[in-house]
């Protein structure tokens, strides 16, 4: 059997099925259990009725985190991947009308993509000299500042993520002044 780890109780219903299982006490398998503010309030809200609520309450050993998940940080996080995907939307929108293919290009290059960000690893995974080119995707600061707010590991760096909003900024720019240029065509192209 492997070396217990660490798990995060993101929900409360996942609480909820763990003690219908019989008692919280099989999470003990797991070297730290954390459950977020938001889900702590989710369970100890919910009356007296709500299932699992008092086998929540009597688990002392569960490490329950006092500190919520910062609103304007989360909403900045957001609005830049937002602002990524309308920029790069905007990018291979106006390019398709002329080049019909690269919509292939596209499937293949996101899934590629989504091993560059570290949404599945953490950047601390990688070796130190290997961390730059991680580094260089502006969806990595983003990734790892939602990490760190949902799940309390990760690493936050504001020059990072000034990074990520600048260059989210330069492809929304990018993005329009290519469709005003292919705007003037777009009608011939079709």
């Amino acid at each position: 059997m492997p070396e217990t780890q660490e798990i995060v109780i993101n929900t409360g219903p996942m609480i909820a099925i763990v003690a219908a299982l019989g008692d919280l006490e099989v999470l003990k398998i797991y070297r730290r259990v954390c459950v977020p503010l938001e889900v702590c309030g989710e369970i100890t809200t919910g009356e007296s009725s709500c299932f699992a609520a008092l086998e929540f309450e009597a688990a002392h050993w569960l490490e329950k985190w006092k500190q919520p998940l910062s609103p304007a940080a989360m909403l900045l996080n957001t609005l830049d991947i937002a602002g990524l995907g309308l920029g790069f939307g905007i990018i291979i929108s106006s390019l398709t009308t002329k080049y019909r293919d690269l919509r292939f290009l596209v499937t293949f290059g996101v899934q590629l993509l989504m091993y560059a960000a570290p949404v599945i690893y953490p950047v601390s995974s990688i070796p130190e000299r290997f961390q730059w080119i991680i580094l260089t995707n502006p969806m990595t600061p983003i990734v790892e500042a939602f990490r760190y707010a949902f799940l309390g590991a990760g690493t936050v760096n504001t020059g990072l993520l000034l990074y990520s909003f600048v260059f989210m900024l330069a492809v929304v720019f990018l993005g329009s002044i290519i469709f005003n240029r292919v705007e003037q065509t777009f009608m011939d192209t079709v």
